[in-house]
């Protein structure tokens, strides 16, 4: 399968893409107003028209018009309101179980890894989604649960693991931090 998602062409007519079997996740950074949102949107938009699975994190809650109804694009979560912070959760969750069952799979059968179909998560702010999950995690958390947000945990063990079962991340950034990837 082609795993090269074009998103650009170069002044010499050269396409551009990210082939997520080379470099299995995509760091987009770059300040306000430098076309970050539309490149992820490209991004998607390509990814559905080859059949992946799409899911669509937007934690600014309106970047996502319309995505619900797009072929191939199976969860679309928005906001940091409390609706779209547990819908955000759940999404981080569903994946992370998701790797978790293949990876038992392949466990089972090593030959299985490249079996999957890709599922590719894109996010912009990247690191407002993380504050917000940490928070929201502060607020409805128990006196029993101590420690790291569950939602930090599934999104680092994504980013480290997800890829050798197919799962794939596309993050908007508006700088590169240490604390957030």
């Amino acid at each position: 399968a082609r795993t090269e998602i074009p998103f650009a062409v170069d002044a010499y007519g050269n396409t551009i893409g990210w082939d997520f079997k080379a470099s299995p996740h995509m760091l987009v950074a770059g300040a306000t107003s430098t076309a970050k949102t539309s490149l992820l949107m490209t991004i998607a938009t390509q990814c559905a028209r080859r059949g992946f699975n799409v899911v669509w994190v937007d934690p600014k809650g309106f970047d996502s018009p319309g995505m619900r109804d797009w072929p191939n694009v199976s969860l679309v979560t928005a906001g940091t309101d409390e609706d779209g912070l547990v819908g955000h959760t759940a999404v981080l969750r569903f994946l992370a179980d998701t790797m978790r069952e293949r990876l038992s799979q392949v466990k089972v059968n090593p030959n299985r890894a490249d079996d999957f179909d890709p599922i590719v998560l894109i996010t912009d702010e990247f690191s407002n989604l993380v504050v917000a999950l940490a928070e929201f995690y502060g607020t409805y958390r128990t006196t029993k649960e101590k420690g790291t947000p569950p939602t930090t945990v599934d999104v680092g063990i994504l980013l480290r693991t997800a890829r050798a079962v197919g799962i794939h991340m596309a993050l908007g950034i508006q700088r590169p931090d240490t604390m957030f990837i």
